[in-house]
């Protein structure tokens, strides 16, 4: 049985207070975390959350228009709540915020 969304967060909350994050950091990596839910759900519901379904969500923001600031901290709250909470691999790797120039 998976755990609940409200399983999910409880835990990842546990972690982050057990490891003394701030409040604003705190309620950011939560936010993320419902954020990446909603969005798996709607997109790959009956799936597991994978490193492929976090990357799907990384680019779905970046095609949202978000800051790069914004994507960095999804993917350093995802990033945290696989390796941390869930205890699952994680190789995704994203690129610095540098432009190429053409």
């Amino acid at each position: 049985m998976n755990p609940s969304l409200n399983d999910q967060l409880k835990s990842y909350s546990d972690y982050l207070i057990m490891k003394n994050f701030s409040v604003a950091t705190h309620k950011m990596y939560l936010r993320t975390l419902k954020r990446y839910s909603r969005f798996h759900d709607s997109k790959f519901k009956g799936q597991i959350i994978s490193q492929d379904t976090a990357r799907e969500f990384v680019i779905y923001r970046h095609k949202q228009g978000r800051s790069w600031s914004t994507i960095n901290c999804d993917y350093s709250s995802l990033r945290k709540y696989f390796r941390e909470v869930i205890h699952a691999e994680w190789r995704l790797k994203i690129l610095s915020s540098s432009k190429s120039i053409n």
